[in-house]
């Protein structure tokens, strides 16, 4: 299990801390959307925690490109934000080939292209399954019992 971080910047650091106090520190998880030069100097990056950079969709350069802004940097996986379900599908490979994991959130619909925990308590299907065909595989949800569910019902039909 991991211990997401989704805290500014101020008071990472302190996080750190504490999770090292608590033993926990390798179940770390930080999360940022600063760009890679920032990140270099960050001492949590090369540290004893896991990172994961946050990407949003950025119409100018493909995702394939802006993953090897990160080449150079230790990290777990990428988090996808995208209004367009072609962001991640044209990434996955580039992503794949670095054999990090490529995390989406399904929260909120302007975090992954609409499909949202809401529409998958009616259809998982439509919103996991969806995500999951199309490359995702580790998703943020406020409904892990579902989505625990929907993976075990799936994981028997393969």
């Amino acid at each position: 299990m991991f211990i997401n971080i989704d805290a500014k910047e101020d008071v990472i650091d302190e996080s750190i801390a504490l999770a090292k106090k608590l033993g926990v520190l390798d179940h770390v998880l930080i999360k940022s959307a600063d760009g890679p030069r920032r990140l270099r100097n960050a001492g949590f990056v090369e540290g004893d925690v896991y990172f994961m950079p946050i990407l949003p969709k950025d119409a100018s350069t493909p995702l394939s490109e802006r993953i090897n802004y990160y080449k150079d940097i230790e990290l777990v996986a990428y988090e996808l934000l995208f209004d367009d379900l072609n962001y991640l599908i044209e990434g996955v490979e580039s992503i794949n080939q670095t054999n990090k994991r490529i995390w989406v959130n399904t929260m909120k619909p302007i975090y992954s292209a609409g499909l949202t925990d809401r529409d998958a308590m009616k259809n998982p299907e439509s919103v996991w399954g969806r995500l999951i065909s199309s490359g995702a595989n580790m998703i943020q949800t406020d409904s892990p019992r579902h989505l625990i569910h929907f993976l075990q019902k799936i994981n028997r039909r393969c």
